[in-house]
């Protein structure tokens, strides 16, 4: 893989990591109501 490709490759996944980490932790974030009875069900 060229040298080149990493660093895009590291700049992607860490850039999609850090907007993911951005909307999980954020103080305002509200859980899907309905997925632990979906889990529950499936169980």
């Amino acid at each position: 893989m060229p040298l080149r490709n990493i660093f895009k490759n590291c700049t992607y996944y860490w850039g999609f990591a850090a907007w993911m980490a951005y909307y999980i932790n954020h103080p305002l974030y509200t859980p899907p109501t309905y997925g632990a009875q979906q889990v529950k069900l499936a169980l």
